[in-house]
């Protein structure tokens, strides 16, 4: 073969394509999963949907149509579509301000189990959804103003609503709900040794001083703490 045939040759040879390894896996394993839950019954973009509102239920729509990077419709219709399927409820919970009361959507029985059919562990609220909006609120002030924050620890039975951590300083913060008044003194009697500072809140007035007098009365050495606060949320 002449040496022109063999330049010519060389000169047809495509050269292979570069391709991102890596990417090409991630992209099978998202096609893969995508094709499990499709399997499973249940239209992927509602597992989206149930996932977020799992997160954190007290999220308002514009904060979960942003966090999935839906529209307004979008968002309208994949929450009306998962509600009559009883894969989530409304609820609205009272603040205590003025105005309308929030409505927010809870992933029921029925959407955490399709979460776990999905491999995607279901986060419990403690107490009442109006007492875990309040903790969440609470808890992202205490992060902007430098504070490391925990709502799983333990001390022993009790656990505190917000463990505050910063530069060895810690809080207790606990928000109050009337309806158990007796067991939020005993977990304080018993957690408020542990702590720099206790921090409490309440929705109303009414109920605020009405806890203030109890804990002067039955526990004048924690009323005496060097930084208590009964609080308005």
């Amino acid at each position: 073969m002449s040496e022109d045939v063999l330049r010519k040759l060389e000169a047809t040879v495509i050269p292979s394509a570069e391709v991102d390894v890596p990417d090409l896996v991630k992209s099978e394993k998202k096609h893969q999963k995508q094709q499990r839950q499709a399997q499973k019954g249940l239209d992927y973009e509602l597992i989206k949907l149930l996932e977020v509102i799992n997160a954190n239920p007290c999220r308002k729509q514009y904060e979960r149509r942003e966090a999935l990077g839906w529209s307004n419709d979008k968002i309208s219709n994949k929450e009306k579509q998962a509600e009559a399927q009883g894969l989530i409820e409304a609820q609205t919970v009272k603040t205590g301000g003025r105005g309308r009361s929030p409505k927010y959507y809870v992933v029921t029985e029925e959407g955490q189990k399709a979460l776990r059919d999905h491999d995607i562990k279901p986060e419990p609220i403690h107490g009442s959804l109006e007492h875990f909006c309040l903790i969440k609120d609470l808890e992202q002030d205490y992060q902007r103003n430098g504070y490391k924050t925990d709502t799983d620890m333990r001390f022993g039975e009790f656990r505190p609503d917000i463990f505050c951590q910063k530069k060895g300083e810690k809080g207790l913060v606990e928000v109050v709900v009337s309806a158990h008044i007796d067991r939020d003194l005993k977990k304080l009697r018993k957690l408020a040794h542990r702590v720099d500072w206790i921090h409490l809140y309440f929705r109303d007035d009414n109920t605020r001083l009405h806890y203030e007098r109890m804990v002067q009365d039955e526990m004048p050495d924690i009323y005496g703490h060097k930084d208590m606060a009964f609080l308005r949320h």
